[in-house]
């Protein structure tokens, strides 16, 4: 992705308003630097001026723009040339890190490039299903308690192979009340800095009205300063384990948490280390507060729940469990 970047900051700006420096960086696909300072992806389609072309959107930090006719000055010839484009920029540079990533997934496939000159519409379906990342602000405040949060769900994703599936059964990023769902199987995951498995649960996560199988998984971590790994870490080393269009995806997740890129947010800089094995539990052995209990009115219950003394699920079984919700069974 940083191939992208490098390509961007190496462009000449342009020399007029209306211009725009460019590097082909595949069939009809480059690199784009305005006056600005802003990062576009263009895709430059044949002169044919009755197409049908997608509508503009725009968004806090990302410009769709179709049908568009512009003069390129190329960087490799010194040459200028008008063209209809399509183009996707990118205006706040806290987003690069998605956009890069977007590009990248974007490229990856010739058939996928070849749909896009043809038919620009084909961009926008591409696009749309992460632009709502690029939609809201972005914060670089993640707070330690979101932080240690996301540390467990990353080492789960790392835990065993990371497929397509875990990263679309990851739930946590999307508000869902489950970390990760799939196939009427539940899986919530409680990291604590407690030398003891005390972990605050919301009762919907252990028991509701439907035949969901719900497990727990419990990290206890401790902080380091040498060993272990931070938040940051855990996403490259997922990030380098999946191909272009899935990583796009998880990029899109960590996204709709308010991560933006590696180094910006402080909390995910620190470093955490296992004080032991994640341990899985079925929601039915632990601890709670019986249905019949709960008295009318009384929403939203959530408990702590002390894990140490507890059996936890046996290798055989958590194996299986994991397996589900990467997909593999």
């Amino acid at each position: 992705m940083n191939r992208y970047k490098d390509i961007f900051n190496l462009l000449k700006n342009p020399t007029g308003e209306n211009l725009f420096s460019v590097f082909r960086i595949a069939d009809s696909c480059y690199i784009a630097k305005d006056l600005s300072n802003n990062f576009s992806l263009v895709i430059e389609h044949s002169l044919q001026s009755d197409m049908d072309w997608p509508k503009p959107r725009k968004t806090n930090t990302l410009h769709f723009v179709s049908g568009r006719k512009v003069t390129f000055e190329i960087e490799e010839s010194n040459q200028n040339q008008e063209s209809f484009v399509t183009m996707i920029t990118c205006t706040e540079k806290k987003v690069i890190f998605p956009f890069c990533a977007m590009i990248e997934a974007a490229l990856s496939d010739e058939s996928i490039v070849r749909e896009m000159v043809n038919d620009p519409n084909q961009i926008w379906l591409f696009l749309e299903d992460f632009y709502d990342c690029f939609s809201n602000k972005k914060s670089n405040y993640i707070s330690k308690r979101q932080t240690i949060g996301l540390w467990g769900e990353l080492s789960t994703i790392l835990a065993g192979k990371v497929t397509h599936g875990i990263i679309e059964t990851w739930k946590g990023p999307e508000k869902y009340i489950h970390d990760f769902a799939v196939n009427r199987i539940a899986l919530d995951v409680k990291t604590t800095t407690n030398r003891t498995r005390i972990h605050k649960i919301k009762h919907e996560q252990l028991f509701d009205n439907t035949n969901t199988k719900k497990y727990i998984v419990s990290y206890t971590i401790a902080k380091t300063h040498n060993e272990g790994k931070s938040v940051d870490h855990l996403v490259e080393e997922i990030s380098d384990r999946l191909n272009p269009i899935i990583r796009l995806k998880f990029v899109n997740k960590l996204g709709l948490i308010g991560y933006n890129f590696k180094g910006e947010h402080p909390e995910c800089i620190i470093k955490y280390r296992l004080r032991s094995g994640g341990k899985m539990y079925s929601s039915e052995a632990l601890p709670h507060i019986n249905e019949d209990d709960i008295p009318d009115g009384v929403n939203g219950l959530e408990y702590s729940i002390t894990l140490d003394n507890l059996q936890g699920l046996l290798r055989e079984a958590h194996i299986q469990v994991d397996r589900q919700i990467r997909g593999l069974e």
